[in-house]
């Protein structure tokens, strides 16, 4: 018997979950509340020219889809709210839920001048708070649904460790934050429309709601040139 490392194989295998990630990439119709709060360009380029992920970011994104429908099943299509998709998670008892990954631990040290642990000082506990991108999102779908209350489980993939929060948004809060999803509709309408006319060119970088989406982006390479001007800094 034979035994070798194949590496078509593993090729093969990661661009099967590759193909699938370009398909919920390339969206058609109404915006995504996930696409209303993303970077305009990405979002353009998705859904006219998707790019392929590499294949440690395809593994990170299938690693993180799978958890998720193990735990809840296939995820819902979605409804359509004033021109814009969402489809959290989950409803649970008329309250959003919604399933988190990350590679983060729930307790670390913090690091000093010189980036290594500090190992005389406690344990720093993961902030939620810290991201953003998740908290926006889950408070857009409590908007649109009318709800105050979510739940964000987070799976912490190294300690294999589950934990809850809950968020409870105010009516006031709710009411700014279906503001901002029009403003940001009505803006993402307009760049997509401009960057899609002959010798139009993709939206700005400017648009991007945070420095994190570029870090696992398909698309970083057309843009550091554009990025760096604006401030942008690539991790250590």
């Amino acid at each position: 018997m034979k035994v070798y490392e194949n590496a078509r194989m593993t090729d093969w295998a990661i661009k099967q979950v590759g193909k699938k990630m370009l398909v919920n990439q390339a969206r058609t119709g109404p915006f995504h509340a996930s696409e209303i709060y993303s970077c305009f360009r990405r979002v353009f380029l998705n859904r006219t020219n998707p790019h392929q992920y590499d294949a440690k970011t395809i593994l990170i994104f299938a690693l993180g889809f799978a958890m998720q429908e193990w735990f809840f099943g296939p995820e819902d299509e979605g409804e359509e709210i004033n021109g814009v998709v969402f489809s959290p998670d989950r409803m649970v008892e008329d309250n959003v839920l919604e399933f988190k990954t990350t590679r983060r631990s729930y307790e670390t040290y913090a690091k000093d001048a010189n980036g290594k642990m500090d190992k005389t000082v406690p344990k720093v506990k993961f902030n939620l708070e810290a991201n953003e991108s998740w908290i926006t999102r889950t408070g857009a779908y409590c908007a649109e649904f009318g709800v105050n209350k979510a739940h964000i489980l987070v799976f912490f993939l190294f300690q294999n460790d589950l934990r809850a929060w809950t968020l409870e948004f105010t009516d006031q809060e709710l009411d700014f934050i279906r503001k901002e999803v029009e403003e940001r509709r009505v803006e993402l309408t307009a760049a997509f429309e401009k960057a899609s006319k002959p010798k139009g060119k993709p939206p700005l970088v400017q648009t991007r709601t945070g420095d994190w989406e570029c870090r696992m982006c398909p698309y970083l390479d057309k843009c550091l040139t554009e990025l760096k001007k604006d401030g942008w800094q690539e991790e250590d």
